[in-house]
């Protein structure tokens, strides 16, 4: 069994997602889950891990039941808990030199993947701000 920062990580039996955290264990997608098995995984392995890691330390203060029912039920919850994965996920891309494709991602949180939980300018703005504030 793998681990990150005391955390099991598994492969998706899915594979649908880059990454999710369930129960205080990480699901990477199979591509992402072999890049973490080299003993230099990318950067941007080890950021999707860290966007993973924040919301488990973040569902810990809430409980196992009531952060998902929070998460799917309320898209002001949802934002915050994503823009604060994000923020953790861009600091490992920027000490890494690596960019953050913010267009991208704002479409991502502006669409059905999240719920359409904020507008795709107001996302990006947010995205953008966040980036520039690491």
């Amino acid at each position: 069994m793998n681990s990150y920062k005391g955390l099991q990580v598994h492969m998706s039996p899915l594979n649908l997602f880059r990454g999710s955290a369930f129960l205080g264990k990480i699901y990477l997608r199979r591509d992402i889950y072999q890049d973490f098995q080299n003993p230099n995984p990318k950067p941007i392995t080890i950021s999707l891990l860290e966007h993973e890691i924040t919301h488990i330390k973040r569902s810990s203060s809430y409980g196992n039941i009531k952060y998902p029912l929070n998460y799917w039920c309320s898209n002001t919850f949802r934002l915050n808990e994503e823009l604060a994965a994000i923020k953790a996920e861009m600091k490992v891309r920027k000490i890494h030199g690596e960019k953050f494709e913010i267009e991208k991602r704002a479409k991502y949180l502006s669409s059905y993947y999240y719920l359409w939980c904020i507008k795709f300018n107001t996302a990006k703005k947010e995205l953008t701000k966040i980036w520039n504030s690491i």
